[in-house]
């Protein structure tokens, strides 16, 4: 597999949008997202989503000229219609406008609607953790052909999407307390990369098209779905979170955006971000010594055999993101290879921009 300096990475993702129509402040904003995902760890969300984002480009579900805009502002609350626009650059421009509403009025609510994929959310509350402030996103996707990828509890067929939350409270420059997950047993974009690397899955992630647990990550592909978190046994739970995600993401984040009619529909796909302001509660520095002396309570736990090191939520990401800036992002094959086949159809040549 080659490895990428991440830097290459977002060089070569800003390149590849642009080369399809994207103006350049959205191949900025969307490459700098997909190279930092790479970057922590998250490679299901990184330059492995440039063939889909040319794909969406193709078939109209993306603008990549488009630009994000408010529908309504009602002071703590605002509306931002997407304008079918990348989701990274939407939820950037959402991020900022919620951090600065929260400044004022101590918290804030924005719902995203006529967004494209988002990337890692947890990218946009770590924003809003570095800012002192507590930050919340969910994205929900319920209904139609757009997202649907998670069958419900005791359900054969997909009904739901995958439907990320992402939560942050401050802690360190770089490093919050934070939680980024699909309310499935697992994001879609991880079963891409078992796909690419032709591993095959952990047991009780996916179901075939007939309604029967497999470890083939080409069976989802072919008519399956994947289980809410929980699986076959505890899904209620992952269910139950990703009913709520639905309506404070697809339905919260949606309304009255999708549908020019406005009438009630089940086709959805939106995003919300909230934020408190810490400093509208008490001071910051008293919640840094309250989060700093949980941290330290609880990675003191006696550990299990085996056990080296008790992580807090988002220690892993800070932890890989140090790694990877020093001996870069280890890139799947037939990712590559798709990448580079793109690349050829624009004359751009990728293969330079291999630094291993």
């Amino acid at each position: 597999m080659p490895i990428l300096d991440h830097e290459k990475i977002y060089s070569i993702s800003k390149t590849m949008l642009s080369a399809k129509g994207a103006t350049i402040n959205n191949a900025d904003i969307v490459a700098r997202h997909l190279s930092n995902a790479n970057l922590v760890g998250h490679d299901s969300h990184g330059l492995i989503r440039i063939p889909q984002y040319f794909n969406d480009i193709e078939t109209g579900r993306l603008d990549p000229k488009a630009s994000p805009e408010i529908t309504s502002d009602n002071g703590s609350t605002v509306q931002v219609n997407g304008n079918d626009s990348f989701g990274q650059v939407v939820a950037s421009f959402s991020t900022q406008l919620a951090i600065d509403k929260a400044k004022k009025h101590g918290v804030s609510v924005i719902g995203m609607g006529n967004l494209g994929h988002t990337g890692r959310i947890g990218t946009y509350t770590e924003i809003v953790a570095d800012a002192g402030m507590v930050g919340m996103m969910f994205t929900g996707f319920v209904g139609g052909n757009v997202g649907n990828n998670v069958a419900p509890f005791g359900g054969s067929a997909r009904r739901l999407g995958t439907n990320p939350l992402s939560m942050a409270f401050p802690y360190k420059k770089n490093c919050p307390i934070l939680i980024d997950f699909a309310t499935s047993i697992s994001a879609e974009g991880k079963l891409r990369v078992y796909k690419a690397r032709n591993k095959k899955l952990p047991d009780n992630w996916v179901i075939d098209k007939n309604g029967t647990p497999t470890d083939d990550p080409n069976a989802y592909y072919e008519g399956g779905a994947i289980l809410p978190i929980g699986g076959t046994i505890g899904g209620h739970k992952g269910f139950g979170l990703s009913m709520m995600v639905s309506l404070m993401g697809a339905v919260l984040g949606s309304i009255g955006l999708t549908s020019a009619d406005n009438k009630a529909t089940v086709d959805k796909v939106g995003s919300s971000i909230l934020v408190i302001n810490l400093n509208s509660i008490s001071s910051i520095d008293d919640f840094s010594q309250e989060v700093s002396a949980i941290v330290n309570y609880v990675k003191d736990t006696p550990k299990m055999e085996g056990v080296n090191e008790i992580l807090f939520p988002g220690e892993i990401e800070f932890n890989t993101r140090s790694h990877r800036i020093t001996h870069g992002v280890e890139i799947e094959d037939a990712t590559w290879g798709a990448i580079s086949k793109l690349a050829k159809n624009f004359n751009i040549d990728i293969n330079d921009m291999k630094t291993q």
